[in-house]
C-alpha cells in the first residue's frame, strides 16, 4: 500500500453529529507516478465513508519521492481514507466522553 497521510479538521455538535470536515490527503507514490493519481482519487471519494456530513470538502496531493515506488492492493485508496474518518469519529467521542458507536450511529447516512 501507498503510505498515506491524513490531515483532517472536524467541526461537531454536542450530540457527537458532524458538521463540517475538510481531509486534505497525502500519498507516497514514490519515484514514478505509477497510478498514485487512481488511487488519490478513489481515496477522496470514499473519504467520507458510510456518514452524513453536510459541510464536507476533501483535497489531495500526490506525493513523488525518492523511496520506490507502490502500487494499489485490495482497497485501492479507500481503507485508509475511511480509516481517516473513523479516527476523526473517534476523537469527537472522546472529547464529547461518549461511546464511539453513538457518534457513528448520529452520523450515519
Amino acid at each position: 500500500r501507498e503510505p498515506f497521510r491524513g490531515e483532517f479538521k472536524c467541526a461537531y455538535e454536542p450530540n457527537g453529529k458532524i458538521s463540517a470536515f475538510t481531509l486534505n490527503a497525502l500519498i507516497n507514490g514514490g519515484h514514478t507516478a505509477s497510478i498514485t493519481k487512481e488511487i488519490m482519487d478513489r481515496a477522496l471519494s470514499h473519504a467520507h465513508n458510510a456518514y452524513h456530513i453536510p459541510h464536507f470538502r476533501a483535497t489531495g496531493v500526490c506525493c513523488e519521492t525518492n523511496w520506490y515506488s507502490f502500487t494499489a492492493f485490495r482497497g485501492f485508496g479507500a481503507p485508509q481514507a475511511m480509516l481517516v474518518m473513523e479516527t476523526a469519529l473517534e476523537m469527537v467521542a472522546d472529547r464529547l466522553k461518549m461511546p464511539v458507536e453513538a457518534v457513528r450511529r448520529v452520523n450515519l447516512l
